[in-house]
């Protein structure tokens, strides 16, 4: 067996008028009181509550908090936070984040450091909402000091024991990604994890913000054709792989124009940012207008049918693909697709919706997925066989999550030298000619290796399910049998990412494959005996279950 790790004038609009089956960010609305109309100074760096009634941003180099009474419409009041800088040692600030709670502020401010000026990152706090900010920690071991040293751009987890800044670590204006973390979220980040986003850095990244779990990230970058900054997403599914995926978020700017500074609510539905649009220049908001999900199913679908349902299911995934809009979503539900499928010109979720769906392409090509628009595609849970190749990549950095793919000439094909696809806990067996070809990230697939053997239950009755002596789901009957062997694909995932989908009892660890971290996977002994409660680490909680439990016993034992 082989297993990889990773390589390489306000409108106010309702959003109940957002009901629409086109997946994509509504039309922005400029809070142009948030600007100094008399000044001329423009609102910047956006930092929006939870309950988005209040809203942090730079103006002038100072920061103020607005308030309003509903999320949604103008801001009403606002004030400097002169508080934070009474000191005399800051004063240009940028990229503040505020904590879920709202009682806690970090910022990237400007500090006199002799005769020079540095910036560094800080974070103020406060009683409640009602207080002014006041105990401030510098934290400076996340700086190197130098002349015009900078840290900046910053961006935590909810949790806030992980940070994501940019800085010029290396001197003069050679800025980098970096991420560090800390134990507590009230204690100084630990110099020792400092480390270099590669990824990140090599896109010329800048103003990150994190999803709540850090597993999205939206930023700016320089578009590829007219070089201004515009509004780009990327993902991943743990938080030790790489960012991969990363699109433009045209909706949201245009290319020949500066956008940036994003931020958004922790459901990701809406989106602050900076921007300009004709004479109208500071800072806006979009809401998510949510996409279609389609279904297919090939035992009782037809292509005639609308597909937003499964009683009115297509039967083919490539209908599928040619009527979902970008960001949607197809869920094929179990059965035998004979057919060529692909995507390109826009980027979609395809996943088995139960019991993995099998496709195939007898010497042919399964399933193609071309071009940059189609980096954020996600294909998961799905077996891939008996084709001339399974998946063929063009020009994308899609991602492929638990596949089998089994019989086919080639695995995974990749073609083009500028993107790389994703394929991580995907169960790879007699492929003839090659599993993968052309360079990707790998992360936790299996490969046969000699004599290894999956174990399938009974792939000529079409059923890859992994043989379990703890457990393994047989569609035929729709029970739980046990096996008096166990496969090498379970619990072979990556230890990062949780099984949260998988049935109990497992290992903690998700499995490779198609069924691997859905509620059709192969079950195996949880490790942990004295997790009573099943969290993945053995704590208080245990102990307190313990404890109410401590006197139970059987009556033959007393």
């Amino acid at each position: 067996m082989r297993r990889e790790t990773a390589f390489q004038g306000l409108l106010i609009i309702s959003l109940l008028s957002f009901v629409t089956a086109h997946a994509r960010w509504s039309e922005p609305i400029f809070h142009s009181e948030l600007n100094d109309k008399a000044g001329g100074a423009i609102a910047t760096f956006p930092c929006i509550s939870s309950d988005q009634l209040s809203i942090i941003f730079v103006r002038d180099s100072f920061m103020f908090e607005a308030k309003r009474n509903e999320p949604i419409g103008p801001f009403e009041s606002e004030r400097k936070l002169i508080e934070l800088y009474d000191d005399g040692l800051g004063w240009y600030t940028t990229s503040p984040w505020i904590s879920s709670d709202g009682l806690r502020l970090y910022y990237a401010q400007v500090i006199p450091v002799g005769k020079n000026f540095e910036r560094i990152i800080k974070m103020a706090s406060r009683q409640d909402k009602d207080h002014l900010w006041s105990e401030i920690i510098r934290h400076t071991e996340l700086h190197t000091f130098f002349p015009q040293s900078i840290d900046t751009e910053l961006a935590l987890y909810n949790d806030e024991r992980s940070i994501l800044y940019r800085s010029n670590k290396t001197g003069g204006n050679n800025f980098s990604i970096y991420t560090a973390s800390r134990s507590s979220p009230h204690g100084l980040f630990e110099v020792n994890t400092i480390d270099l986003v590669t990824e990140l850095t090599n896109l010329n990244i800048q103003d990150p913000f994190l999803s709540s779990d850090g597993l999205v990230i939206y930023f700016r970058s320089p578009h590829p054709e007219t070089g201004k900054t515009n509004l780009f997403k990327g993902a991943r599914t743990a938080l030790n792989e790489p960012f991969g995926g990363f699109t433009l978020l045209s909706d949201l700017c245009d290319p020949d124009y500066h956008a940036g500074y994003p931020y958004l609510t922790p459901d990701l539905k809406t989106i602050y940012y900076n921007n300009s649009v004709g004479d109208q220049k500071g800072i806006f908001v979009s809401h998510w207008i949510e996409p279609a999900t389609l279904h297919v199913d090939a035992v009782h679908g037809n292509d005639d049918n609308d597909g937003l349902t499964r009683p009115t299911a297509l039967a083919s995934i490539q209908t599928a693909v040619d009527r979902v809009e970008d960001d949607g979503t197809i869920l094929v539900w179990p059965g035998m697709y004979t057919e060529t499928v692909r995507i390109e010109a826009k980027g979609l979720k395809l996943r088995s919706a139960a019991d993995a769906a099998i496709l195939q392409a007898p010497g042919q090509i399964a399933l193609t997925i071309q071009g940059p628009r189609s980096s954020s595609t996600v294909i998961r849970h799905l077996v891939i066989r008996n084709s001339a190749e399974a998946v063929q990549c063009v020009d994308t950095s899609c991602r492929m999550e638990n596949l089998t793919l089994v019989d086919n000439r080639i695995g995974v094909k990749k073609i083009g030298s500028d993107y790389a696809p994703t394929v991580t806990r995907c169960l790879f067996w007699n492929n003839e000619t090659a599993d993968i070809e052309g360079a990707m990230h790998l992360i936790y697939n299996w490969h046969a290796s000699g004599d290894d053997d999956p174990l399938f239950a009974d792939p000529t009755q079409d059923d890859y399910h992994l043989r379990s002596q703890s457990g393994r789901y047989w569609p035929r009957e729709n029970v739980w049998v046990l096996d008096e062997v166990t496969s090498p694909c379970i619990d072979a995932g990556n230890p990062w990412v949780t099984p949260a989908a998988e049935p109990m009892p497992n290992g903690g660890r998700v499995n490779v494959g198609a069924h691997g971290n859905s509620a059709f996977a192969s079950r195996s002994p949880w490790p942990l005996t004295g997790d009573l409660d099943r969290d993945g680490r053995v704590g208080i909680l245990d102990l307190a279950q313990l404890a109410e439990l401590w006197t139970q016993a059987l009556p033959w034992s007393r």
